[in-house]
């Protein structure tokens, strides 16, 4: 049943930028990030632009960009995963 709420559920924005660090971490084109995500390519570039301005991922130019994550994305993926652990050992 929990896991027929959560494909209903709206993910939030941590979610989605776990998902998107997760997937980062061997490094991915865009429209692999969008098609792993769910989402649809202008929700992917916001968040792409976010997590690079904020130095959690770089792109690396290549034909196709590929997105990484940095060793801080990776460091914030871990903490982000952790803390969805223990939300998820709160609810009743």
């Amino acid at each position: 049943m929990r896991r027929i709420e959560r494909i209903r559920a709206r993910r939030s924005k941590d979610e989605i930028i776990l998902e998107i660090l997760r997937i980062c971490a061997r490094g991915e084109n865009v429209t692999k990030i969008v098609y792993q995500t769910n989402t649809n390519f202008t929700t992917v570039k916001g968040y792409l632009n976010l997590l690079m301005k904020n130095g959690l991922i770089e792109c690396e130019v290549a034909s196709p960009r590929l997105y990484r994550s940095t060793s801080k994305g990776l460091e914030t993926m871990n903490r982000l995963k952790e803390l969805h652990r223990e939300l998820e050992q709160l609810t009743v």
